[in-house]
């Protein structure tokens, strides 16, 4: 926390960080006032850990971060320069937090501010009971447009200053219940969720809009410094072996559009107006490649045409600063009149007449080939199911390597879903017959049979 100094020669040895350790020496020879942060030191592995019956488990602050930037090399106040590094060395930074358990949790798992470059992998991070409450602030001065915030987080990202490149990649969330979220996103970030498996009756995964502009017109702001090629806009990718086993409120995108930023957990610490009165034109895209998505796009409700991202009287005054305003240029207009008159709209773009529903994703829409088990590649030798008949339960015997299994009455309507399983349950069936789809996600490659319950 805070401003601290570290020797380069004591915290990136040449021992262990050859190549790191001669950058940043080169540097210094080249800019003599040049100190290494502490934020900037190499990281550690954070590996084989595990917590049990606890608030928080794994908390960062000022992990590789970008908070502070360089605005002056020739200025000798330290609050001006400190954070000037060669980008090769920047853009190698990576915390990994590396199979970790956290289980039981009060209030959350991994949680996360003011950090940059952060991996979380092959972790396990398990809720308990049913979570109904949420975070005691105070009265919420917005209601209408500033989320209360869910007491129980499971991987709590989504802190305004966390900026830069995330990986999440193959890690199981369960448990997470009735307001509990499983994991919510960054928001100003580069960020690819790479397999895992979600079991959540709550929210599995929560999808921010971007707090503020990613550019300004000076080329500074949170899309430029970590990484030494700066992005245009936030990105969202969600690809891999993803695996839902609830159906509910798998992918949640919730918007929150404000012209105030919310610098900590929750809507009590709206303090200063956001700098750039055109925050919700800061660019997002949110990719999903898993499963029956095919690069598909997914859109915010709030990016229909016909919707009125700033109204008067609403969102257009920062509550902290109430003479900070929107430009009322943009105010009361929606999406198609903006983008008629600006070329842009909220998040950069509007939602595409093509887009559809799908009840995965929940406050939006998507835009791409989606394939039903219907629509994939029938492989009837793939798979075999016994007993069949069957009265309380069958087997399966099948080449995929992570399936689905859907069940489907004779007029086509899906009476039954599981993932990943050898032996299915059918005790509440009525007797009949039923079609059994087992889907391949990694080939996405179906067999289908029939099935007698007796």
């Amino acid at each position: 926390m805070g401003m601290a100094r570290g020797d380069i020669d004591a915290h990136v040895p040449a021992a262990e960080f050859p190549t790191q350790n001669q950058l940043l020496q080169s540097w210094k020879a080249t800019y003599t006032t040049f100190s290494l942060d502490i934020w900037y030191l190499q990281p550690r592995p954070f590996t084989q850990n595990t917590a049990y019956n606890f608030a928080r488990g794994v908390q960062t602050y000022y992990v590789n971060t970008e908070f502070h930037r360089q605005l002056d090399d020739e200025s000798t106040d330290p609050n001006l320069w400190f954070n000037n590094l060669p980008d090769a060395y920047k853009d190698q930074l990576d915390m990994v937090f590396d199979n970790t358990i956290l289980w039981n949790i009060g209030r959350r798992g991994f949680m996360t501010e003011i950090s940059t470059n952060i991996t979380i992998q092959n972790s396990r991070v398990v809720g308990y009971n049913s979570r109904t409450g949420f975070e005691n602030y105070g009265t919420n001065p917005a209601p209408a447009y500033v989320n209360d915030e869910p007491e129980v987080i499971g991987i709590d990202l989504d802190h305004y200053h966390n900026t830069h490149r995330w990986n999440l990649n193959n890690n199981i969330v369960e448990g997470f219940s009735g307001n509990a979220v499983g994991v919510a996103l960054p928001i100003n970030a580069l960020v690819t969720m790479n397999g895992g498996t979600f079991n959540n009756p709550g929210t599995d995964i929560q999808i921010g809009h971007p707090s503020r502009n990613i550019v300004n017109d000076e080329g500074e702001g949170f899309g430029v410094g970590m990484l030494s090629v700066p992005p245009t806009k936030s990105e969202v990718t969600i690809t891999g072996n993803i695996t839902f086993q609830d159906p509910s409120n798998n992918i949640v995108m919730l918007d929150e559009i404000i012209y105030d930023e919310i610098p900590g957990e929750g809507f009590p610490l709206l303090g200063g107006a956001k700098q750039d009165p055109i925050f919700f034109f800061a660019p997002l895209e949110v990719t999903l490649n898993f499963g029956p998505f095919q690069n598909v796009k997914a859109y915010f409700d709030e990016q229909d045409a016909a919707h009125i991202p700033i109204v008067s009287g609403g969102n257009n005054c920062a509550i902290s600063s109430p003479e900070d305003c929107v430009n009322n240029q943009y105010v009361g207009k929606t999406n198609a009149q903006l983008q008629a008159q600006f070329n842009i709209s909220f998040l950069g773009t509007m939602t595409p007449n093509s887009a559809t529903t799908n009840n995965m994703v929940i406050g939006g829409k998507i835009d791409g080939t989606v394939l039903g088990v219907e629509d994939v590649p029938v492989v009837e030798d793939a798979c075999s199911i016994y007993p069949n008949p069957a009265s309380d339960s069958f087997q399966i015997r099948s080449d995929f390597t992570n399936h689905e299994v859907r069940i489907y009455s004779m007029i086509g309507q899906l009476v039954q879903n599981n993932s990943s399983l050898t032996s299915v349950n059918i005790s509440n069936l009525p007797q009949g017959i039923y079609l059994v789809n087992i889907y391949d996600k990694a080939t996405r490659r179906t067999c289908k049979k029939k099935l007698i319950k007796r």
